[in-house]
């Protein structure tokens, strides 16, 4: 029989009870019959059943026993037919659909996700939101949701929605989850991906953010559902009381790791010609972490010099297109036409979405270089994964973090098999116990009323000695109702304290808030400045290169980028820094300032002002709203400048939100991808779009798009 050593090895571990070892054994067998191109026998089949790998089973070549306790796994999960779950993602479904709330830890191919696919198929749920990191995920989630259940549901990711009643599923960063508050009034289901963000001890900056989040929709939820990878225990804590925590230690690859960083550490020079060894050999999608913006360029460098050209159309299409619409001597399209990609958490969202879909293509992207963004911002995989760096920006790289990276490593049904080259010295393993607390920075929030007996006595004190400060500068309860409201979107205490102790002691400066109105730009830097300095971190510009900045942005939508870079160029801002300026002037500077405008409103409510439209034109970089929100959702904003010039659809006409500028462009795709995109990277990255906003069971690509 072939492979009967491997087949007897694996029934041994089998029924020695090492089940764990068992299905390492069999998917690395799995993965020599793809590269052979041999069948599945029966006995293969039996064993896939023994070790819970359903998914795997080829049904074709099983007995008929085997072919019947797999159909016991088969679920709806929003597909065409029914798909089989492996083990342990149908005993996690049972929980949920027996009402239980759990909270689980499980690798990053065991696939989570596919779990809530299969309950809102089944129990069919009027209202969920599920709350995910960063918009990137956001997307991800929105066109696999799009794809399965729009003709059910409307999928919401704009705050623009209106109120919705039944029947929506909402995908929301926490921010944007927290400012939609009072219009969501009742939850069936309540997801929170990647909740171990929650904890300061992974993200200090927004963790508060996602607490708040956590605290205000779990309180109108029937049910929840909390997913994170590498979790060894859960500390007792008031944001998952009530949930049973399950850690499922269930590989559905197998990884192979590489670690040279020891001879590299003798010999500092061989760790480039190690990176250079590794991508001459065979070709495989390969996945760099460089760890930092600096070293990301390094790597680049690098690999510049191992990779020739490609002669594909589509990869040439895009380069040239990263020059034309952005700057010609940025290092992406370089490395773009050598079919290398760059992915960090401040490029425009499109940008990172078409390369990892590029990345996906058997004849896109080969490689990526990336920074921890690839931990939080995308779930993609790669079939060999390079560590180049053991740092996470300036710090060390947490052990945490090094099992995110390398689980990016393999993936079901694509990679068996993942490998993992470590240039670096990895962290020191350690099991990680996760302890989710109420920050200080939270106290006197309304959203922490029901956990007060939850507080410290230090904490106590601390709320009310902030109700009572805010009480002699103001009225706390007025403080308390916008917040409640989301028309004040920070959720620090400390820092709302300043805005209106600020506002208070000095309320003529504080009138050229007004001065925001004004078309005359000249006239915005006072306040911009005086703004900025009330919170100081964070900006990671010069002040004064964020006010040149905004300034710049406000004919953002009548002028292209490259125009913008030559009225910046003067200060040294080079197009990362424009990337990364945008994501920061559009989020931390817009709300900022709306916190401000709401706060002076109530403190002058005879003011005779108020710059909420200069904060909602801040929010979305001074493009129209449709047009911002369409970037979100893969459609660059050059190729919307196309659709709206050409007549299709008036992006500056009031009213026009996200879901009238969708059903504009698909009324017209066929024209719109036939006349206005003649490039090879724009028909792709049109049909690309087309993809995420039509369901599987509408009207067929092909028939939308036929000219893309």
């Amino acid at each position: 029989m072939e492979h009967f050593e491997d087949l007897s090895a694996v029934n041994d571990l089998v029924e020695q009870g090492r089940e764990g070892d068992a299905r390492e054994q069999l998917i690395l067998l799995l993965d020599k019959l793809k590269r052979s191109g041999g069948q599945y026998s029966p006995l293969i089949n039996h064993l896939i059943r023994e070790v819970g790998l359903f998914p795997y089973l080829k049904e074709e070549s099983a007995s008929w026993q085997d072919r019947f306790a797999v159909n016991a796994f088969k679920v709806d999960v929003g597909e065409e037919d029914p798909r089989p779950l492996h083990r342990e993602q149908s005993a996690l479904l049972s929980k949920l659909l027996d009402g239980e709330s759990v909270a689980v830890s499980a690798p990053t191919s065991f696939g989570k996700s596919f779990v809530i696919d299969a309950f809102i198929s089944i129990a069919k749920p009027n209202v969920v939101l599920i709350i995910v990191p960063t918009i990137a995920l956001m997307d991800e989630a929105r066109r696999r949701l799009q794809r399965k259940f729009s003709d059910e549901y409307r999928i919401v990711t704009t705050t623009d929605a209106g109120d919705v009643e039944t029947k929506v599923i909402f995908v929301f960063p926490q921010e944007r989850a927290i400012s939609y508050a009072g219009r969501i009034r009742r939850l069936d289901l309540l997801v929170v991906d990647e909740f171990y963000k929650a904890s300061a001890t992974f993200d200090k900056v927004r963790s508060p953010a996602l607490v708040r989040a956590i605290l205000r929709f779990s309180n109108i939820a029937k049910q929840r559902y909390f997913l994170a990878p590498n979790i060894h225990g859960l500390k007792d804590n008031p944001l998952t009381k009530g949930m049973s925590f399950l850690r499922l230690d269930f590989n559905t690859v197998v990884l192979k790791k590489y670690d040279l960083s020891k001879a590299i550490a003798a010999d500092k020079g061989r760790k480039e010609g190690a990176l250079k060894d590794i991508l001459c050999g065979k070709s495989k999608k390969t996945l760099i972490y460089a760890g930092s913006y600096q070293q990301v360029a390094k790597v680049g460098e690098v690999v510049e010099g191992i990779f020739t050209e490609s002669d594909s159309e589509l990869i040439q299409s895009f380069a040239e297109w990263l020059e034309e619409n952005y700057e010609r001597n940025w290092n992406l399209p370089r490395l773009v036409r050598m079919r290398v990609g760059l992915h960090n958490g401040q490029l425009h969202r499109s940008l990172s979405q078409i390369q990892v879909r590029l990345f996906e293509e058997s004849e896109g992207l080969q490689v990526v270089i990336s920074t921890s963004s690839i931990i939080e911002g995308v779930n993609t995989s790669a079939e060999r994964v390079i560590i180049w760096n053991n740092k996470n920006g300036v710090s060390k790289l947490t052990d945490f973090d090094y099992r995110n990276i390398v689980g990016r490593s393999g993936r079901m049904f694509k990679h068996f098999v993942g490998e993992v080259y470590i240039l670096e010295a990895p962290p020191v393993p350690q099991e990680q116990q996760l302890e989710l607390a109420l920050p200080d920075s939270l106290l006197g929030l309304e959203e922490m009323d029901p956990f007060l007996l939850e507080l410290s006595d230090g904490q106590r004190e601390k709320a009310e000695r902030y109700e009572a400060e805010m009480d002699s500068l103001f009225d706390f309860q007025v403080v308390r109702e916008l917040q409640s409201s989301g028309r004040l979107q920070t959720g620090d205490n400390q820092l709302i304290r300043k805005m209106v102790a600020e506002l208070k002691a000095n309320p003529v400066p504080w009138k050229a808030l007004s001065f925001l109105n004004s078309d005359d730009v000249a006239k915005w830097d006072f306040i911009l400045y005086r703004a900025i300095n009330l919170d100081t971190a964070g900006w990671d510009a010069p002040f004064g290169h964020i006010v040149a900045f905004v300034k710049s942005m406000a004919d953002g939508w009548s002028i292209s980028i490259p125009e913008q870079m030559k009225r910046l160029s003067p200060l040294g801002i080079r197009i990362e820094d424009y990337f990364k300026m945008e994501r920061v002037v559009s989020f931390k500077l817009s709300t900022l300032l709306g916190d401000l405008n709401s706060l002076h409103g109530k403190i002058y409510p005879d003011r005779g002002f108020d710059i909420s439209r200069f904060v909602f034109q801040l929010s979305h970089a001074f493009l129209p709203p449709a047009v911002y929100q369409l970037e979100e959702i893969g459609l660059p904003r050059m190729m919307s400048r196309k659709i709206h010039q050409a007549g299709f659809i008036d992006f500056c006409k009031e009213g026009v939100n996200l879901q009238l500028a969708v059903k504009a462009i698909l009324s017209n795709a066929e024209i719109i991808g036939a006349e206005l995109f003649v490039s090879a990277f724009e028909r792709y990255a049109f049909r690309y779009f087309l993809e995420g906003v039509v369901s599987a069971r509408s009207t067929s690509l092909a028939e939308i798009s036929s000219g893309g």
